[in-house]
């Protein structure tokens, strides 16, 4: 009986903490959004994802360097919006420099950051002021987006410093060579670049993010764990969806859809996530992440269940360009290397 019980407290405490820390991770943002900057809640959330992956994931010297970084870069999406080509080339040469710090296994944080670049990109939040109801537009308009993120990533690192003790020990990380760096980082820029454009184009809803997401979740530097990753991603995604597909049904036949009930299930869907992404495995990260996602984003949606769908949709076009792009370089790498030898 004891150890049943011991048992379930292991699985609930990574739970608790998440849940705390998800809720303390949005409330500052929730309340900037409700009194001084409508829409200000995406942004502020976007600047504390990259930081608050470095903190659980045991790179919390790196939080205030990703704080800046994301501000900064984020700050210059905007800046470039509406441009393809500038936030393209953006998110391409972004995505392949945090390639390169794979030499030293520090690339997470930069994923993250990448992939809230890529949300930000396809679509710019619009802000407005509380008081007078008008669009907040250039040239303050990327100034206090950046200010946004900015106070999102120390609010990230904030929180990071005071329940530090309670995190647990991250794995070591992995250190790698030149020659599976170089390819890695290559194949970042290429998919990432390929796939910003083609969404850009073809896809601006703000849904085709999705595709840039599981193109940098996807890309590995080793083969192997690539195909982990896609087996994982795809698959995590597809149960995600179906799990979606399931929740809002259950919330429509209630007439609770779009409210606040479907606001709490889409937090407890991201907490149960965030309980696993450090410990995993990742195929159940990805499983929960999925319909709190879905949840949280189709909130105001008309045709929810078609988002669900399109999610699952373009996960799969995202998985299937990064593999494409990314056994391409891995081949002319080695090639290259063999005919230099």
């Amino acid at each position: 009986m004891q150890v049943s019980v011991k048992k379930s407290l292991l699985l609930v405490r990574p739970f608790a903490l998440a849940f705390a820390f998800f809720f303390f991770l949005l409330l500052p943002g929730l309340l900037i959004g409700g009194f001084v900057v409508k829409g200000a809640e995406e942004l502020f959330l976007f600047g504390a994802v990259p930081v608050a992956a470095a903190v659980f994931g045991g790179n919390r010297k790196l939080a205030l360097r990703f704080t800046f970084l994301t501000a900064f870069i984020g700050g210059l999406s905007l800046v470039f919006a509406p441009s393809v080509a500038l936030n393209t080339a953006l998110i391409a040469i972004v995505s392949g420099l945090v390639g390169l710090t794979a030499r030293r296994g520090t690339q997470s944080p930069g994923l993250l950051m990448v992939v809230t670049l890529g949300f930000i990109v396809v679509s710019p939040p619009v802000i407005n002021w509380r008081d007078g109801g008008a669009a907040i537009e250039s040239p303050w308009y990327a100034a206090i987006g950046a200010l946004i993120l900015l106070s999102g990533g120390l609010w990230a690192t904030a929180i990071g410093y005071v329940v530090r003790n309670k995190i647990p020990a991250g794995a070591a990380p992995v250190q790698r060579e030149l020659p599976v760096v170089i390819p890695y980082a290559l194949a970042l820029f290429v998919s990432t670049g390929l796939a910003t454009f083609i969404v850009l184009e073809y896809w601006t809803n703000g849904l085709g993010a999705w595709i840039i997401l599981t193109v940098l979740v996807v890309v590995q530097p080793e083969r192997e764990t690539m195909k982990t990753k896609v087996a994982y991603r795809v698959g995590g995604t597809l149960i995600g969806g179906l799990i979606s597909i399931l929740l809002l049904f259950s919330l429509e036949i209630f007439d609770l859809q779009s409210g606040y009930m479907q606001l709490f299930l889409a937090f407890i869907c991201i907490s149960l996530a965030m309980s696993f992404y450090q410990s995993g495995p990742y195929w159940i990260f990805v499983t929960f992440i999925t319909p709190g996602v879905v949840l949280l984003d189709s909130n105001q949606a008309s045709d929810q269940i078609k988002v669900a769908e399109i999610r699952v949709l373009f996960t799969l076009i995202g998985a299937v360009v990064a593999v494409l792009i990314a056994v391409s370089i891995r081949e002319l790498a080695k090639r290259v290397r063999y005919s230099g030898s």
